[in-house]
C-alpha cells in the first residue's frame, strides 16, 4: 500500500471489518509446535498514513472504526472483549491537516506522532 498509485484508490470501504476484528492467525502461519491461538478476546487495528490515504477521510475510516468497536462488542460471550485501536497519521502532503482527524481520535487508543 506503499504506492502513490495503490493509495490514492484505497478507501475505507474495502476494508472488511470481520477480517479485521478476526485475532485468529491462519493456519499456515502456525508453527507446529504453537498451540492454536484462542484469544479472539484481544485485537488491536493499527492505521498508518492517514493523511497519504483520502479515502479514509470526512468520516470515512470514522465508519469503519465505529463498525470495528460494536461488533467487537456483540462479541462478549462472557470474556471481556479488548479492541484498541492506533493511528500514525503522518506528513499531510496538502498541508491543509483536516480530514476530520479531530472526529476520528474518539476511537483512537494510541496516536502515534
Amino acid at each position: 500500500m506503499t504506492h502513490l498509485g495503490c493509495v490514492g484508490k484505497f478507501h475505507a470501504s474495502h476494508l472488511q471489518v470481520d477480517k479485521l476484528i478476526s485475532s485468529q492467525p491462519p493456519q499456515q502461519l502456525l508453527q507446529p509446535s504453537v498451540p492454536e491461538c484462542n484469544h479472539h478476546h484481544h485485537v488491536h487495528v493499527h492505521v498508518a498514513g492517514y493523511y497519504n490515504i483520502p479515502g479514509f477521510w470526512n468520516g470515512a475510516l470514522e465508519q469503519v472504526f465505529v463498525k470495528v468497536k460494536q461488533q467487537r462488542q456483540s462479541m462478549q460471550d462472557g470474556n471481556a472483549t479488548t479492541t484498541t485501536i492506533s493511528l500514525v497519521p503522518q506528513h499531510d502532503a496538502t498541508e491543509e491537516w483536516d480530514g476530520d482527524l479531530l472526529q476520528l481520535l474518539q476511537y483512537v487508543d494510541f496516536l502515534i506522532l
